[in-house]
């Protein structure tokens, strides 16, 4: 899942598309997230086990709690999958 930054430096005339974009990038995210007459990936057992049975989009999103921020994210799915890729991604620029 892929979710773009909303970025203030945008220039006034694109802000209104980048907003768009991001609530269309959101809406195709919840699509994919929820689970409906089939199951979806809020039913996957890994995501179970880390977010409890079923979780709404929305826990994911939510702020970053103390403890668990990192630079730049500011939700709580971003912040734990920069700590997850960071360091993979920092090694590998380093080989």
């Amino acid at each position: 899942m892929y979710l773009a930054r909303f970025s203030y430096d945008v220039a006034p005339a694109n802000r209104q598309q980048a907003l768009k974009s991001m609530y269309q990038e959101l809406e195709a995210a919840r699509k994919k997230w929820k689970s409906g007459m089939y199951p979806a990936e809020d039913a996957e057992p890994a995501h179970e086990r880390v977010w409890g049975p079923r979780p709404p989009l929305e826990k994911l999103m939510g702020p970053v709690p103390p403890g668990e921020e990192s630079d730049g994210e500011t939700t709580r799915f971003g912040a734990l999958a920069a700590r997850l890729w960071l360091p993979l991604l920092r090694c590998e620029r380093s080989l």
